[in-house]
C-alpha cells in the first residue's frame, strides 16, 4: 500500500510556479528555475501571485538568493536552475524537506514550516483549507478582499500564503503568537524600496547586489553570527528558544 502522506511538493525539483513573460508565454517552473529566470534578467512575472503578496515575494527570493550566493563564494546570479538548485540545497544541509510543502516526518521542518519533534498534529486546534484563509489580510475585516475564495488551490497558491504569513503575521491572541520579525500584536511592518522599474527581474538584481555589498555593516548592525548562515534552524528544537543571532 502507498504511503499515505508521502514527501511531496518539492520546490526544488517539481515545476510548481506559474511564471508569465511580456510576450504573454507562460511556463511553469521550479524555485531554482524562478531564480535563474530572474538572475539571467529574463522579465518574469508570477502568474499565482496576489497585488498584496508582492513585496513579501520580492523580499523573500532576494534575501533567499542574496544567502545562497554567499553561501557559493560567488556573486553570479547568471548561472543556470542546476546552479541553483545545489545553492540552495546547500543553505539547508543537503536536505530537501524544508523546500517541500508536505513532509512524511513531522520531526523535520517543511517550507516555511516549524519541525514537531512530538511527531503528531493531535495538538493543532486550526485547519485552513484554502490559503487566502492562513494569508494576513487582517485590516480588510474580510469587508474588502473576501477570505476563502481559492476554493480549488494549486500548491502554489500555498507558497505564497506561507511567505506572506511569515513575513507580516503579527500576534492574534493568546497562544497565537506571530513570527520573529513583528515585534508587537500590532505592529507594523512597512516596506520601503528603491526601483529604477517596478519589473521584479530589475528589482532582483538590484537589491542582491545591494544585500552582498552590505552584509558586513548588517551583520555588525544587527549582531548577527558572521558565518554559518543557513535556510533552516538545523535540528528541530520543538518548544525550546533559538537565540536571535542564530
Amino acid at each position: 500500500m502507498p504511503d499515505p502522506s508521502p514527501t511531496r511538493y518539492n520546490l526544488l525539483t517539481e515545476p510548481l510556479l506559474a511564471v508569465e513573460s511580456p510576450d504573454g508565454a507562460r511556463a511553469t517552473v521550479t524555485l531554482p528555475g524562478a531564480l535563474a529566470r530572474l538572475g539571467a534578467g529574463v522579465p518574469t512575472e508570477f502568474a499565482a501571485l496576489q497585488s498584496h503578496q508582492l513585496h513579501a515575494w520580492h523580499a523573500f527570493v532576494v534575501q533567499l538568493a542574496a544567502l545562497a550566493v554567499h553561501a557559493d563564494g560567488s556573486d553570479d546570479l547568471a548561472v543556470d536552475e542546476a546552479a541553483w538548485r545545489e545553492r540552495l540545497r546547500a543553505l539547508t544541509a543537503g536536505r530537501d524537506e524544508p523546500w517541500c510543502l508536505v513532509v512524511h516526518d513531522l520531526s523535520q521542518p517543511a517550507f516555511l514550516q516549524a519541525p514537531v519533534p512530538e511527531g503528531t498534529l493531535a495538538a493543532f486546534k486550526r485547519r485552513f483549507d484554502s490559503p487566502d484563509r492562513l494569508d494576513v489580510l487582517v485590516t480588510s475585516k474580510n469587508h474588502d478582499v473576501k477570505l476563502q475564495r481559492v476554493r480549488i488551490a494549486a500548491p502554489q497558491h500555498w507558497v505564497f500564503a506561507l511567505v506572506m504569513l511569515q513575513t507580516y503575521e503579527g500576534f492574534l491572541g493568546v497562544g497565537n503568537y506571530g513570527i520573529a520579525r513583528m515585534n508587537g500584536g500590532f505592529a507594523s511592518r512597512p516596506s520601503l524600496g528603491a526601483a529604477r522599474s517596478p519589473a521584479l527581474v530589475d528589482r532582483f538584481a538590484r537589491d542582491v547586489a545591494v544585500w552582498s555589498a552590505r552584509r558586513e555593516s548588517l551583520i555588525s548592525l544587527f549582531g548577527y553570527a558572521p558565518s554559518g548562515g543557513s535556510g533552516w534552524s538545523g535540528a528541530p528544537l520543538g518548544r525550546q528558544g533559538i537565540a536571535g543571532a542564530q
